[in-house]
């Protein structure tokens, strides 16, 4: 092949990718103009075409942004899962110093993957939230409620078959780190990386069913020509509202302060409800610092009552922000079919 020939078909990979159809239509005409006329691809055409690329490839990115942050709590509980299974059955590697036992190859080789496929992992999860946050965009609800309910069902199993781990059998107390010892690095559970590799295959599990599941290019085009249009008015900033408080286990404080700001820019909220949420992070920030301050000793602590009214108020917050924000979706998932139209009556002969 020669370098013409290969400029050429690199500038319409290029075309193909810069921008709209019709713009990526308009730079392979553009390109077939130029070669009956004779004049050969350049490498100057090649970085002009790179350019416009890459400037469409930032502009989708940009644009898709809000969604992946949508996503990020998919990602966040995933770190959530991941770290308490791992804290609770490999608990030596993290405990156990390396000047107090020698670790084998076997125990290395181990948490090398274990550390591998948590990063991959959640890499997955940042895949599988965006796509979590495209199906509830046009109101499929299947496959992200399935992944939601997979992940708090893990959260809660996370202590499965700890008492066959070694730290947890040799302890002096079941459930405490005294009868935690340096050899117990080098002792592998197998139930304990079968559990942990179960958890990390969650992601993939619903990224695997979702392409699965995800039409063909012709059955796109064929569902797109007499189907009913997608949902219109989701609002991003108004869906990362909504899960941005179930990652407060996982970053504290940062996801109520990412909650606010959500709320604040959310522009399918009302500036009741936005007045509301703000008054609730501001009288609760107040009253917790003042309480702190100038009012609460050393060994005091807030009552009972106050912490469930605090948990409530945001609880019935963010169950208005729910109804709010999925509004799009679920009033065209579950929007009664429409009458057909009686045919016009027909006309008496001799009309």
């Amino acid at each position: 092949m020669t370098d013409g020939r290969l400029l050429e078909r690199v500038a319409r990979w290029l075309a193909a990718r810069s921008g709209s159809n019709e713009r990526a239509a308009e730079l392979r005409d553009h390109l077939d103009e130029a070669a009956e006329r004779g004049h050969r691809t350049s490498i100057g055409d090649v970085g002009s075409l790179m350019a416009l690329s890459l400037r469409a490839a930032l502009r989708r990115a940009v644009s898709d942004l809000p969604w992946w942050l949508a996503g990020l709590p998919v990602a966040a509980f995933m770190v959530l899962l991941l770290a308490t299974t791992y804290e609770t059955h490999f608990a030596a590697w993290d405990f156990v110093s390396n000047d107090e036992v020698v670790w084998t190859t076997q125990a290395r080789t181990w948490k090398t993957i274990i550390d591998v496929a948590l990063i991959i992992s959640l890499i997955a999860a940042l895949f599988a939230g965006r796509r979590a946050i495209e199906q509830l965009r046009h109101g499929r609800l299947l496959l992200p409620g399935a992944l939601l309910v997979a992940m708090f069902a893990s959260v809660t199993q996370t202590d499965l078959f700890i008492e066959r781990t070694p730290w947890w059998r040799d302890g002096t107390v079941q459930g405490s780190l005294s009868g935690l010892r340096p050899e117990h690095v080098n002792e592998i559970a197998p139930y304990s990386i079968g559990l942990f590799a179960a958890f990390a295959l969650i992601p993939f599990g619903f990224l695997v069913l979702d392409r699965l599941r995800r039409p063909s290019r012709t059955e796109k085009a064929a569902r797109s020509a007499k189907a009913a249009p997608t949902p219109a008015g989701v609002d991003p900033a108004a869906l990362s509202a909504v899960f941005l408080p179930l990652t407060f286990p996982v970053i504290g404080v940062v996801a109520l302060v990412g909650w606010w700001i959500a709320v604040l820019a959310a522009p399918s909220f009302s500036r009741r409800l936005k007045a509301v949420a703000s008054a609730l992070i501001l009288v609760t920030t107040a009253t917790a610092t003042v309480w702190t301050v100038f009012i609460a000793g050393p060994a005091d602590e807030p009552s009972g009552l106050s912490i469930l009214v605090v948990l409530g108020s945001f609880a019935l917050v963010w169950i208005w922000i729910g109804l709010v924000a999925l509004r799009p979706i679920t009033s065209s998932r579950f929007a009664p079919p429409k009458p057909p139209s009686a045919p016009s009556p027909a006309l008496p002969a001799g009309s």
